[in-house]
């Protein structure tokens, strides 16, 4: 997870064009912690600066969404069921086309039967 952690802060931070080092001084650590997080190589991360990375880069796009909303629970698991497919495409693209097709036909069905 923490490689997954330090690459997704590097790209945020890329992305919005924030320095290393104007990052690290607004969430008061070294650049040093920083980059050491960036590229794998602490496996510390406080509960405390993941809520400072979230609220300056919004890592965890999900905590801002409204939970009580209707649409939660169904956007929750697309998205779950996105990562799942993409992982069986990757593995057995056979498996993945079957159940997509599947999928597919039966919304197929549905929206004839309308």
């Amino acid at each position: 997870m923490l490689q997954h952690l330090g690459q997704t802060i590097r790209t945020l931070r890329k992305h919005k064009g924030i320095t290393l080092n104007d990052l690290a001084a607004k969430l008061h650590v070294s650049p040093g912690y920083l980059s050491n997080l960036e590229t794998m190589k602490t496996d510390t991360v406080s509960l405390a600066f993941l809520e400072q990375i979230q609220e300056e880069l919004n890592l965890f796009p999900a905590l801002t969404q409204e939970t009580d909303s209707s649409n939660h629970e169904l956007n929750f698991r697309l998205k779950r069921l996105c990562q799942v497919l993409q992982k069986t495409h990757d593995e057995n693209p056979v498996l993945a086309n079957y159940f997509l097709s599947h999928v597919e036909k039966g919304l197929e069905i549905y929206q004839q039967s309308q």
